[in-house]
């Protein structure tokens, strides 16, 4: 493979077979390497197949803290300048979660197009704001439990090719979700636990029309689902994340958005029926906990066939059938307690793959079934509450 590679690579090659495979050739007839990128995760495996004494010996003189994997390679921790000095190559992708970040990074430059900051601390991300103006060609970041202290706005809102923008727990992070309208080729954006980050969730429809990813859990977004009755906006959503806010509207808003695959709303203001959501066929999670204003029977979401994790739980005014939950044979995790549940839990043995199934006390009383239960699903978590 190695001979067939010297002979191909005369000419710098990029090759992208995949949205999460990328190959990267060198010129040098010595060597090649091969990035794998995780673009949810934003890791970046660094392999190296060395035909010749100087590559490998670059590869120790750089400091690296090499860790074999089978043919791989990783570089788990490295001295920045030495690895961007010594391979002279167009890096695409850098992962520096968890280690000490310098300034340094910033000689990975132009070509950089996804970079991990993961967990770095404070003093490591001080100089961030200023070292991303030299990414011109960023599509993603992972900044998450990272200290930076930044507005949103003045540490993206120039990064036009920015499709994934990943900031969990970024506590000190602030601003206004519309700053970022200018990425018009955003396609995740996840600010979850940002608790300093606002603005009114109407300001969504400013964003990219590309938008797959929405999520904003326990930030101060407040706000009404009524921006999302524009049919034209969103059509690409998959996953809708608007917990723990102080989000009103009502669910019909969100009866058009057919490529939802993940809408969770729970603890939130929203009200309405459950017969809303009943065209949203490519549900897999649905999340509505705490949702008291909430109205309906399991009936009205039994055609939801995909569904796998099903969170109802404190939905008062909701009727839990279980009877009426048959089709959904791949639920994992089931949270009915706090509803209106009725029906026999032996039904239950229609979903063979559940781990999780919590439901209110008055139906601990159905002893024998509940031993059948658990003798056939033993994998499986009950808990009446």
């Amino acid at each position: 493979f190695c001979k067939k590679m010297r002979k191909r690579n005369r000419k710098e090659k990029t090759i992208e077979q995949s949205p999460t495979i990328v190959y990267m050739f060198s010129a040098s007839p010595h060597y090649f390497l091969t990035y794998i990128a995780d673009l949810c995760g934003f890791s970046i495996l660094s392999s190296f197949c060395c035909a010749s004494k100087e590559m490998r010996d670059i590869v120790k003189s750089s400091n690296a803290d090499v860790n074999l994997m089978t043919s791989r390679k990783q570089l788990s921790c490295f001295q920045l300048q030495s690895i961007a000095t010594n391979l002279s190559y167009r890096i695409i992708g850098v992962n520096l979660s968890g280690i000490h970040v310098n300034s340094n990074f910033g000689m990975f430059g132009a070509y950089l197009q996804h970079l991990a900051l993961k967990g770095s601390k404070p003093s490591d991300v001080e100089e961030l704001p200023e070292l991303l103006k030299r990414f011109g060609a960023l599509q993603s970041i992972n900044l998450s439990g990272s200290g930076v202290s930044s507005l949103i706005g003045s540490l993206f809102a120039d990064k036009v090719r920015l499709r994934r923008i990943c900031a969990v727990s970024c506590r000190s992070l602030l601003g206004d979700i519309v700053s970022l309208a200018p990425l018009k080729e955003l396609e995740s954006l996840d600010l979850r636990y940002c608790s300093s980050v606002g603005g009114d969730v109407g300001g969504l429809v400013q964003l990219s029309h590309k938008l797959k990813e929405i999520m904003l859990d326990n930030t101060i977004v407040t706000g009404s689902l009524d921006s999302f009755k524009d049919q034209a906006r969103f059509v690409h959503l998959e996953s809708l994340r608007l917990e723990h806010l102080t989000v009103h509207g009502r669910l019909s808003s969100l009866a058009h958005l057919s490529s939802l695959s993940h809408l969770h709303l729970s603890h939130s203001s929203i009200t309405g029926a459950l017969k809303d959501l009943s065209g949203l066929v490519s549900l897999k999670t649905l999340h509505l906990a705490g949702l008291t204003n909430i109205l309906g029977s399991t009936k009205d979401i039994g055609d939801l066939i995909l569904l796998q994790e099903l969170w109802l739980d404190g939905c008062s005014q909701v009727n839990g059938e279980l009877a009426a939950l048959r089709k959904l044979t791949l639920l994992t995790d089931m949270r009915l307690h706090g509803t209106t549940v009725s029906g026999n839990i032996a039904t239950l043995i229609n979903h063979p793959s559940l781990m999780v199934v919590a439901l209110s006390f008055s139906l601990a009383h159905q002893e024998d079934a509940l031993k059948d239960l658990k003798s056939r699903l033993p994998n499986t978590n009950f808990s009446f509450i």
